[in-house]
């Protein structure tokens, strides 16, 4: 009968160190998650930042090269016309 009942105890016990080490590597799944999620949000956050800019940066690339042609243009039109011999 004593046998019967350490055997159940034991049983007992490794089902709770099951249960514990189970509940423990679900916790660190879920907490992997939600930083996952909340790092995910912060890298969309910067890659839109990053969009914004590059926006900006090709506004401003389509400013001066207008403006790059524009003067090149006047330089032209003031050029003298060159002296064949």
């Amino acid at each position: 009968m004593i046998d019967v009942l350490a055997s159940i105890i034991e049983s007992v016990g490794l089902i709770i160190v099951a249960l514990i080490g189970f509940a423990t590597v679900m916790y660190q799944v879920n907490k992997g998650r939600s930083e996952n999620l909340r790092d995910h949000g912060l890298v969309m956050e910067k890659l839109n930042e990053v969009a914004d800019d590059l926006e900006f940066i090709e506004d401003e690339i389509k400013i001066i090269d207008a403006k790059l042609d524009g003067h090149l243009e006047t330089h032209e039109s003031k050029k003298k016309p060159s002296k064949k011999k």
